[in-house]
């Protein structure tokens, strides 16, 4: 596929929409894809960051509008149909564009209707649920999001991906856990405080809590680190600060490329309410949060209502007393807030996202593409499991018990050799995939289960070519019972070839 992304950074926008937009980026060049970035020349881009990641980048040119830091819409800082039409001259110089994907506040569904004819498709990630879009797919990773949220705002055949199971966590967080895990588990006090207020803080909050740090009464050996991005205008006098400061260990980090394994290592974050928050909650990291911006507000509520971070509002309200009493409060409930943001996010939105990419057509014109399974879906695929048309061609013909199922199921899950996917389309469940890694890992066992009242729609042979997209180098192997015809015409005509009696065998390379 070829993929295209429209998205800005600047002193006002901040940082976490391109990060965001990277960790998907990586993803899918990992898969083998074509991407390309198109991004505006405002000041404090990170065109060079994203030039340095190995991606092609389209520039637009600085701003023509004034930009508003308190009124989002403002952010694209031109008209709108100017930059659509600039957009669309770099996708001409491209191949086909499969997927446009934007992660900006200030594209609403006018600009992606003038887009419409030069992609074949369009992913819009937001996370404000206040305007409308014109869009494929739809992906908001605030939690508890809901589809009513986006009821008046986009068409109904619109593919909506909501919740934290989608935020955009790159892989680095989720090798960085179990080490992350064993530090908050030894953590008796809090000993190392990390200040991390996103890519610029552009009004210098982190000098600012920095000073209420030492005007509290916390111990003068607590640790203390501030988290600086490659845009910060204020970076020279935070050092000085810091240099100042009354804690023995008190320094700046600058543009910092292992942001998980620093993560790992503190105690306690103060910090912004951006996609960073997401970064946080996926390492379990107790977080006091800031709002920087109104459009953290939510997140912020969010995070405060679910126990896993304390929100002390905007800057202007805190003082050193308030912020001590936080400190003091994350430390009295230190393994109920670690327990809560893992409760969040498990930090697999990147592949959930990648898999929503890849759509097969069913027989009744919808689209369906894999979700990863997850504990929700235990109960319905018992109930597939326990139909009389699963067991009848099923090479165990007895159906589980729920005790066995239940363990089976988890069992699944925990696999990190094995994938577990449900086949859905507009968020219906339709089916299930599984492949089982087999002694070579480039093979794969290969079962599917179709949902009783889909039967004949399609769904199975949307499964195979779906595993396919998604393991393109993979040897695929099934077992198909000889009276099952059905499935025996089926993988015989998505090219499987006859191994022995009732095995299958299709080769990544087409061979026999």
């Amino acid at each position: 596929m070829n993929v295209a992304f429209r998205v800005d950074a600047s002193f006002i926008i901040g940082s976490g929409h391109v990060y965001r937009c990277l960790s998907l980026a990586h993803q899918l060049k990992k898969n083998g894809h074509q991407v390309y970035f198109i991004s505006a020349e405002q000041p404090g881009h990170l065109n060079a960051l994203i030039t340095r990641a190995g991606f092609s980048v389209f520039t637009i040119s600085e701003p023509m509008l004034s930009i508003d830091p308190e009124n989002s819409n403002s952010w694209l800082g031109r008209d709108l149909q100017v930059d659509a039409n600039e957009t669309i001259r770099y996708l001409n110089q491209v191949t086909q564009i499969d997927y446009l994907i934007i992660d900006h506040y200030g594209i609403n569904s006018r600009w992606e209707t003038r887009l419409r004819d030069s992609v074949k498709n369009i992913l819009v990630i937001d996370d404000l649920a206040n305007r409308s879009h014109n869009c494929d797919i739809l992906i908001d990773q605030t939690y508890g999001r809901i589809k009513q949220n986006y009821h008046s705002l986009v068409s109904p055949e619109t593919e909506l991906l909501l919740g934290s199971d989608y935020a955009l966590i790159r892989d680095e967080f989720l090798i960085a856990k179990p080490s992350a895990l064993t530090n908050r588990s030894l953590c008796t006090q809090i000993k190392k405080i990390l200040i991390n207020l996103g890519g610029t803080d552009r009004t210098n909050v982190s000098e600012f809590l920095l000073k209420l740090l030492n005007h509290s009464s916390i111990a003068n050996d607590i640790k203390i680190a501030i988290i600086v991005g490659p845009n910060n205008p204020n970076h020279r006098s935070l050092i000085n600060a810091t240099a100042q400061s009354r804690f023995q260990q008190c320094t700046v980090l600058n543009s910092i490329s292992n942001m998980a394994e620093i993560l790992s290592h503190y105690d306690l974050a103060i910090g912004a309410s951006g996609a960073s928050a997401w970064e946080r909650c996926s390492l379990g990291l107790p977080s006091i949060n800031i709002e920087l911006a109104s459009n953290q507000k939510e997140i912020c509520a969010v995070l405060a209502k679910q126990g896993a971070a304390l929100s002390l509002g905007e800057p202007q309200h805190i003082n050193s007393e308030t912020l001590e009493q936080a400190i003091q409060y994350c430390q009295e409930h230190y393994s109920e807030m670690v327990n809560s943001a893992l409760d969040l996010i498990d930090g697999k939105g990147v592949t959930r996202t990648t898999l929503s990419l890849y759509r097969r057509p069913l027989l009744d014109g919808r689209l369906a593409h894999l979700k990863l399974a997850s504990t929700t879906d235990c109960k319905l695929l018992y109930q597939w499991q326990c139909e009389p048309s699963t067991r009848q061609y099923a090479l165990n013909p007895h159906a589980p018990s729920w005790v066995e199922h239940k363990q089976w199921f988890y069992n699944q899950l925990s696999k990190t050799n094995s994938y577990l996917y449900m086949l859905v389309s507009t968020g219906e469940p339709l089916g299930m995939l599984r492949l089982d890694q087999l002694a070579d890992q480039s093979q794969y066992e290969i079962s599917i289960i179709t949902a009783p009242n889909v039967r004949r729609t399609g769904v199975a042979k949307a499964a195979l070519q779906l595993a396919r997209d998604c393991f393109p180098k993979a040897d695929f192997y099934a077992t198909v019972l000889p009276e099952n015809k059905a499935s025996n015409q089926l993988f015989q005509k998505q090219n499987y070839h006859h191994i022995q009696s009732n095995r299958y065998r299709q080769k990544a390379d087409g061979s026999h």
